[in-house]
């Protein structure tokens, strides 16, 4: 078992149920929505099914599982997964929307506890350099395993897990996209930036909701969690009518 979530030293949900606790939730929301992502990010690929399936790899490295977990950035690294998977698919750009948003899933874990504490306004690279090169990035698991069947419609994203297990990522290799998906979502003309920002937005939304649900369903609803019954404010507006999502329903096929 590898750990999705902690509650001090204990274990309060599974990698692999979040994972599928969330493609679940995605899938009552994906006919209000896919239409709508489909026609922002211009092709048929659910990006977000396949952004909910890549969006916590970063998790499975051993800075997470044993290490200094309030330290390490796993969007960082489940981000670069997301763009190595997807531009061999559909390019350069619609991989970093995609990948934008899988780094974005926490934002305001971003800006309170990484950015707030450097002292800046947005987390530069030179702290993303650093979070890189000062964690142990080697996967702590067997992370083809750990991801699952969903893994299998990704033939690249499969090549990147594998070549990760197998010891052959490195920090800079990490780096170096960061850096891509910061120069296709945050440098250009107004216009194009607009439309890059509000791609990424419809990636992001579907995610977020998908991913607060599940979690707030499989570690307060199903498990032993305790420490908020009510969820963040995104799960309480999506479960008191936002969404099409019924409380009950989901313990019933969630837990």
């Amino acid at each position: 078992m590898t750990c999705h979530a902690w509650k001090g030293d204990q274990c309060v949900e599974e990698y692999g149920r979040h994972i599928k606790r969330a493609l679940t939730v995605w899938e009552k929301l994906r006919p209000i929505y896919f239409p709508a992502v489909r026609r922002a990010i211009g092709v048929d690929l659910d990006v977000v099914e396949y952004a909910i399936v890549v969006h916590d790899l970063g998790k499975l490295a051993k800075a997470y599982q044993v290490g200094r977990r309030g330290e390490y950035t796993h969007e960082v690294v489940s981000a670069y997964f997301a763009y190595k998977g997807l531009e061999p698919v559909v390019g350069d750009e619609i991989a970093a929307v995609v990948a934008a948003a899988v780094l974005l899933h926490h934002e305001p874990i971003l800006t309170s506890a990484y950015i707030s504490g450097l002292g800046e306004r947005y987390l530069p690279i030179y702290a993303v350099r650093k979070m890189l090169e000062e964690h142990d990035l080697s996967p702590a698991c067997d992370p083809l395993a750990e991801a699952g069947d969903a893994v299998n419609k990704y033939p690249e994203l499969k090549k990147e897990l594998e070549r990760w297990g197998n010891g052959g990522l490195t920090p800079r290799d990490m780096l170096e996209v960061v850096k891509e998906i910061v120069v296709q979502t945050a440098v250009g003309d107004s216009a194009r930036l607009h439309a890059m920002r509000a791609k990424a937005a419809a990636v992001l939304y579907p995610l977020v909701v998908s991913d607060s649900v599940a979690a707030h369903v499989g570690r307060s609803l199903c498990g032993c969690d305790e420490r908020d019954k009510k969820g963040t404010k995104i799960v309480d507006l999506a479960l008191k009518g936002a969404e099409p999502l019924d409380v009950e329903a989901l313990r019933r096929e969630l837990c």
